[in-house]
């Protein structure tokens, strides 16, 4: 009797979960309602604006990273160049405060925290 499995979705948690299962001897079929795979790794076009969604940081593209053994395993860093950017997005409100979503965890807790204290005040 084989095994398989059907897997709805193909971003990069079902292909992942396509390719582990038939790493460990499933058979496995993926659905996807778009006309291609990739889920969020994609862009589309609509009414004259491009919609870029892409993954723009990688959980794990850091060799020190314990997810790093899995994109490794999964073939999705081998021969690719990650850049290490200061911050993922920078939000500004009505009143012109600005929220950074820095990549350094230290730094984001430093500017998360002098917002604490502004609202103290």
């Amino acid at each position: 009797m084989s095994k398989s499995l059907i897997i709805i979705g193909g971003g990069i948690a079902g292909l992942s979960a396509g390719c582990y299962a038939q790493m460990n001897g499933f058979n496995s079929e993926i659905y996807e309602m778009h006309n291609i795979t990739r889920g969020l790794c994609t862009a589309w076009q609509r009414k004259g604006f491009t919609f870029d969604v892409c993954v723009a940081w990688l959980v794990g593209s850091s060799p020190r990273s314990a997810l790093h053994t899995l994109w490794e395993e999964l073939g999705a860093v081998q021969g690719r160049q990650f850049i290490n950017y200061e911050y993922f997005n920078h939000t500004l409100d009505e009143h012109g405060n600005r929220f950074i979503s820095y990549t350094d965890p230290d730094k984001l807790r430093e500017h998360m925290l002098s917002f604490r204290r502004k609202i103290k005040r």
